[in-house]
């Protein structure tokens, strides 16, 4: 148990994350990563809504 305050509840914060695309993703899926990427395969989120909706397209 943790008292209020300690530094577990500091990472118990709320944020909004956001990913770019034309279609609503219910659940995202980890898959194998292809080296052939910058950064692999993932799906990817920003905190920017702005940024998200620029890599909508």
């Amino acid at each position: 148990m943790c008292k209020k305050g300690s530094f577990q509840d500091y990472w118990r914060v709320k944020v909004n994350i956001y990913h770019g695309s034309y279609v609503i993703v219910e659940k995202p899926e980890i898959l194998a990563i292809n080296r052939l990427l910058d950064f692999g395969t993932g799906f990817y989120t920003t905190s920017s809504r702005n940024q998200a909706v620029r890599w909508a397209g």
